[in-house]
């Protein structure tokens, strides 16, 4: 994981804490499946969560990325490249 400009490695039983406006990352660098737990306050970020989940579902492969940064666009949420 990646926050500002500190890169970390987190373990199954690690937690995160990302500041508000902060740019960061994460990626699972194993083989694999992983689960996270994201808890969010910005208002409107479940139905974000919700929508994108379903992309996410109704794909085959990997989402389509214009569709996604679309739906984050919609919900005020920025993605750094």
């Amino acid at each position: 994981m990646t926050v500002a400009d500190a890169t970390c490695t987190l373990s199954g039983d690690s937690v995160a804490h990302v500041p508000r406006g902060v740019a960061h990352t994460l990626a699972n660098a194993r083989p694999g499946g992983a689960r996270l737990l994201i808890v969010q306050s910005a208002p409107g970020a479940d139905r974000y969560s919700a929508q994108a989940a379903a992309l996410i579902a109704n794909s085959t492969g990997s989402p389509d990325p214009g569709r996604m940064h679309a739906l984050a666009e919609e919900h005020h949420i920025h993605f750094q490249e």
